[in-house]
């Protein structure tokens, strides 16, 4: 459809001008493998068109159900794209399953996280048995103050750690706790 990532004139930038809602709806239409060959040729359309809409993501389910990704190897690589891409716009972020399970969170999921989680990050659900737990203090420490729930299951190791984190930081409003 568009071949320069620059999205000039002459790839049909003419149809740039066509309202969000217009790509939206066109977006909509096209197999999400011609999404992102079309995000790889405009990012801008894109991002204001499909990534932009993303409000609550279950990133584990995201790209099982729609990308068909259901090998732990191979997770890392799209999510970190999909954080990348969406990340801003995110207020609901859930990291489940093979994200930070047994398999651990890659690092290229990790860079993202902490360089694409935006503004409007507000609530931060991870299932996880084995998790870097600096790097949570680190992702914590970058977006507590504009975080108001942080949901946290399977930590038991970590019980006294948390409680000490919560009583520290009064931007955010609630930690809830699921002990397996």
């Amino acid at each position: 459809l568009m071949k320069s990532a620059q999205c000039s004139s002459i790839d049909g930038s003419c149809l740039l001008g066509l309202p969000t809602e217009v790509w939206t709806k066109i977006l909509g239409w096209l197999r999400r493998r011609d999404i992102l060959n079309m995000d790889a040729a405009c990012p801008e359309l894109v991002d204001r068109a499909y990534w932009s809409q993303f409000r609550k993501l279950d990133l584990a389910s995201f790209l099982h159900f729609e990308y068909g990704i259901d090998r732990p190897e191979r997770f890392d690589k799209a999510a970190s794209y999909v954080i990348r891409r969406a990340g801003s716009h995110v207020r609901e972020l859930a990291l489940r399953r093979f994200l930070v399970n047994e398999y651990g969170m890659g690092n290229s999921l990790e860079t993202a996280l902490l360089e694409s989680s935006g503004e409007n990050l507000r609530s931060l659900a991870i299932e996880c048995r084995l998790l870097d737990w600096i790097w949570l203090v680190k992702f914590i420490n970058h977006i507590g103050a504009k975080l108001r729930l942080l949901s946290l299951s399977c930590v038991c190791p970590l019980r006294s750690f948390i409680s000490q984190r919560t009583s520290n930081s009064k931007n955010v409003l609630s930690y809830c706790f699921s002990i397996c």
